[in-house]
């Protein structure tokens, strides 16, 4: 199974946790270490992002360009837990879960308290600074920064409670929800998400892929600026949140960059799995198998120590 190419949002609110997918953002260091931890963003999205040991050098050299990665979404946690490694103690849990993956970092560390909680295992990456389209202005933002006693249309991701992160500040109200685009959000009092054949839940990460268009006028809702809305409809998802296509031939221009998947043979990993990026026949799933089908392995990692 190829990558899913999908927007960064939908990575950082969880929503292709155990999936493998290829996204894009601006590519940052986190934590010096062989290889080191990097954290990739887009506007309010932020994600770990955990390099294969080979490709760790390769990633510094794109450290604060724009980059489109393929890997293996991961939650991370506190404290994983141990188990026992081909014959180790107390590698983490992790190590034994997913044996083809380097082990995921504790979040109880110091200096790591303020981490994204969702992670991708990157096994190719590639600079798309000069051909990733221009920047779409930040319409959200715009009309916010603009808005006066007026009433405004704005169009933006629904992220319930709080879902996708980027707002400090509580919810101003009981049943307030929040409407993002790129680096910018806003807390919606005055209507609930729902509408002429939907209706969306606050409290669920997956009904964060709907975006909303909200009609209303911007109020001082206590010590956080809010939007009253008067009329909330449901609206296609914004095209320049999907990533482009990888490229495809090596002596491709956009390939000056491109740092090529790591490749493993075949026999050297179960025979359940796909390999990237060598091309296998699609598996065929069972309902007890969409977890393990869904997978794409990626070469098999070296212990590296979750410390």
């Amino acid at each position: 199974m190829e990558p899913l190419p999908v927007p960064l949002g939908e990575v950082s609110a969880g929503l292709r946790t155990r999936q493998a997918v290829r996204t894009r953002g601006t590519l940052d260091l986190l934590e010096v270490g062989d290889p080191g931890y990097f954290v990739l963003r887009d506007g309010a999205a932020r994600v770990v992002a955990i390099p294969m040991p080979e490709l760790g050098y390769a990633l510094r050299r794109l450290l604060g360009r724009r980059v489109e990665v393929s890997g293996y979404v991961r939650q991370l946690e506190l404290d994983q837990g141990v188990c026992r490694f081909r014959g180790r103690q107390g590698v983490p849990q992790s190590l034994c879960d997913d044996p083809e993956l380097p082990a995921k970092p504790n979040l109880d560390r110091a200096g790591r308290s303020s981490w994204p909680t969702i992670s991708i295992t990157a096994w190719s990456g590639s600079d798309i600074t000069p051909f990733d389209k221009p920047k779409v202005p930040d319409r959200l933002g715009d009309i916010l920064d603009s808005a006066g006693k007026e009433t405004i249309t704005a169009v933006g991701r629904f992220c319930g409670a709080g879902l996708c992160g980027g707002l400090n500040e509580p919810a101003p109200s009981p049943g307030a929800w929040v409407l993002a685009d790129g680096s910018s959000a806003i807390w919606v009092v005055g209507r609930q998400p729902k509408g002429n054949g939907f209706s969306l839940d606050p409290t669920d990460k997956g009904d964060t892929r709907h975006w909303l268009e909200v009609n209303g006028r911007v109020r001082q809702c206590g010590a956080v600026r809010c939007l009253r809305a008067k009329g909330v409809a449901l609206v296609a998802s914004r095209e320049e949140d999907k990533p482009d296509p990888a490229p495809k031939e090596h002596g491709d221009d956009r390939n000056r960059n491109y740092v090529k998947p790591l490749e493993t043979k075949p026999s050297s990993l179960p025979a359940s799995r796909a390999v990237v990026p060598v091309k296998r026949a699609p598996m065929r799933c069972t309902p007890g198998e969409t977890s393990l089908c869904q997978r794409t392995s990626a070469p098999r990692a070296t212990y590296v120590d979750a410390s």
